[in-house]
């Protein structure tokens, strides 16, 4: 029986039942055999940069498209602007992309920012892409994009520029007219920094698409604008999942490299290096899905104000809010991360005791989940910190079901993690795999913490023995060592991840599949030859990972045909699945 089924946009959201806003968040998991970033393959080779303190950066050769601080310290963006990877631009000021603008930065460009704050106007060299608007930049492995400070080589610092803030249409959890913006219904709020209302992020659209940023460094960002208040080097407010973020490496940051405010953006291979503050900051509900990442401490960048009396800010790994207040506002923050390396101040072989007390006290945890967040992190390295985790406080540890420790996806879940060179398996305060609140049950927490699968210092603490170099300080290498226990841990059976894991199998003999015509000027045709009936998911993935169309249906043995109409010019994956096994076709659209 021949069955034929044409889908346009529209009628494919009707066929799977949903609207944009609320659609499934399409990100999976690679499945792969080990633990931490990294497995066999080095993915920072040739787009990474650990010494950009000493790197030749050419210099700017144009001074007008980005240079706001030369008028009134503000310039706006409500068309495309596309730069030129021939030149080297200035960025100062306060670079607005407004709803309806772009700015495109192809791959090999480098910007190099300038701030000062004691400007009049205040020059804050930041790039602001507000509700609506997009930033696409796309660099390649071999040719990235580059934000960088505009000091000489060896004088550049945490904080000689702003940063990158992207602002969304996403779900948080804000409760709307706070005191700082009596006008935000619930789910807006405003970004930290000066930017009042034009920094409202938040709205109802989780697929919402702020653009992309593929192979692209930010370097030397957080600027101050007021007392213990800085610009992260990549802010995320409430970004959605049409989003693209790949291959980012934010350095030398003076707040925390990323931090999300909601919102359901999806990452991959993240770098987080020597920044001041957290590496990896999550709030308001954040709840996307990341996969490969790397957070890298330095024991001589840390932030000041760790001993201040008030507002006093340690350097985590991770750290993680519901809200600013630990309400029980939804959405809750529940995202996940997995297959991270974390590095903290620590080198292989040495000890919390060598360090001196300020190292001791600047520095903390590897991860800190507090205030209520159920984020979770699974298949993970945590190494050279002085506390591993911190399950901070009595609503937190509701939220990982610590009383009952069984896997649940609606709990915090911290699973299948390697803990290494943490000496004490639980501490109030002292160098433990799991640090806890004073008053709260230690060996509960110690209880779930290894009913998780957790891993304690699998070998011995010494250089070689789990990771190649990961401290060198300007050449470091995460890649596990021959034989590392890393290679193999990997577990990806937590509900976490499970019911996002791209399957690795090709589909048996069930028959044919071919997808024509292939150059397509637009439409595409997915034939199916099939020996016995099969429910099929068939999708169109553009290359960036979003999911452009989709369809699951019940197809009957013998000869059906999916048209897939109205696609735009671009090269894409179709996957036809059934259950974890698939086959995937490139596609061509002229």
């Amino acid at each position: 029986m021949k069955k034929i089924t044409k889908i346009n946009l529209t009628i494919a959201l009707v066929l799977i039942g949903f609207s944009i806003a609320n659609a499934q968040n399409p990100f999976k998991f690679l499945k792969v055999n080990y633990v931490g970033a990294m497995g066999t393959t080095d993915w920072t080779t040739g787009w990474a940069n650990w010494n950009p303190e000493q790197t030749d950066y050419p210099s700017v050769t144009e001074t007008s498209t980005l240079n706001a601080a030369s008028g009134t310290g503000v310039m706006n963006i409500t068309t495309n602007l596309l730069l030129d990877s021939n030149k080297v631009y200035l960025l100062t000021g306060i670079i607005y992309i407004k709803s309806g603008g772009s700015l495109t930065i192809p791959a090999g460009t480098i910007i190099r920012a300038e701030g000062n704050s004691s400007a009049t106007p205040a020059n804050w060299a930041t790039i602001v892409v507000q509700r609506g608007g997009k930033i696409i930049s796309r660099g390649t492995q071999t040719n990235p994009v580059v934000i960088t400070s505009n000091k000489a080589k060896g004088s550049r610092k945490p904080g000689d520029w702003g940063g990158i803030i992207i602002l969304g249409k996403g779900i948080n959890n804000a409760p709307g007219g706070q005191s700082n913006c009596p006008s935000c219904i619930k789910g807006e709020a405003i970004i930290e920094g000066p930017f009042g209302t034009e920094g409202i992020f938040g709205g109802n659209d989780d697929a919402d698409n702020s653009g992309s940023l593929i192979y692209t460094r930010i370097e030397f960002p957080g600027l101050v604008f007021s007392s213990n208040n800085e610009i992260n080097g990549l802010t995320l407010g409430s970004i959605g999942y049409g989003t693209a973020l790949r291959n980012i490496q934010v350095s030398f940051s003076n707040d925390d490299s990323y931090e999300w405010f909601g919102g359901t953006v999806n990452s991959k291979y993240l770098i987080s290096f020597k920044g001041t503050d957290d590496d990896f900051d999550t709030d308001f509900g954040y709840r996307g899905m990341n996969q490969f990442g790397i957070g890298f401490k330095d024991s001589i960048h840390f932030d000041p104000t760790f001993s201040a009396p008030s507002g006093a800010s340690t350097s985590e790994g991770f750290e993680s809010d519901n809200d600013a207040t630990g309400t029980t506002l939804k959405p809750k923050t529940m995202a996940v991360f997995s297959n991270y390396t974390m590095v903290g101040p620590y080198a292989v072989g040495e000890t919390y005791s060598q360090h001196s007390a300020t190292v001791k006290a600047a520095y903390r945890r590897g991860a800190r989940i507090r205030r209520n967040s159920g984020q979770s992190i699974v298949n993970s390295i945590f190494m050279g910190y002085r506390n591993g985790l911190m399950i901070d406080g009595a609503a937190t540890e509701l939220v990982a079901n610590v009383a009952n420790p069984t896997s649940n996806c609606d709990t915090l879940e911290f699973a299948n993690n390697i803990f290494y060179g943490m000496s004490a398996p639980i501490s109030l305060t002292a160098n433990g795999i799991v640090e806890v609140a004073s008053g709260r049950d230690t060996a509960l927490l110690f209880n779930w913490f290894k009913a998780s699968k957790n891993k304690i210092n699998p070998v011995a603490w010494t250089p070689g023995a789990l990771l190649t170099s990961p401290n060198h300080y300007t050449a470091p290498n995460f890649l596990p060592v021959a034989g590392s226990v890393a290679l193999t841990s990997a577990d990806f059976a937590n509900c976490k991840v499970i019911n996002n894991v791209m399957g690795i199998k090709s589909t048996t003999q069930s028959g044919s599949i071919m997808v024509y015509p292939n150059p397509s000027n637009g439409t595409a045709n997915v034939e199916m030859n099939l020996v016995n009936q099969a429910n099929l998911t068939i999708e169109v993935i553009s290359i960036d990972g979003r999911v452009i169309r989709t369809l699951n249906d019940t197809f009957t043995s013998g000869k059906s045909v999916v048209t897939f109409n109205g696609l735009t010019q671009g090269i894409y994956l179709v996957k036809v699945a059934q259950d974890a096994s698939f086959n995937t076709f490139k596609l061509i659209v002229k």
